[in-house]
């Protein structure tokens, strides 16, 4: 899990030093720090971040203020 704090910016970054074979990324996020689920249910939610393999790392872009589950099969 990685989580990035920041409320206005993505951030790039990556896993340096694994063979990986496969990787997957989902993200929890919404549009704001403060939204709820109670009048809009798709507000807060999962989705699946693209996520790369690059020699031996693992790079992948954070959205702003959210918290990301990367599973790397190696």
């Amino acid at each position: 899990m990685i989580v990035n704090k920041h409320l206005t910016d993505d951030i790039r970054t990556a896993i340096n030093g694994i063979h990986a074979k496969e990787v997957k990324a989902y993200c929890l996020s919404a549009p704001s720090i403060d939204a709820l689920n109670e009048e809009n249910p798709d507000n807060v939610k999962v989705d699946e971040v693209p996520a790369k393999i690059d020699g031996e790392s693992v790079e992948i872009t954070l959205p702003k203020h959210s918290m990301t589950a990367v599973i790397i099969r190696i």
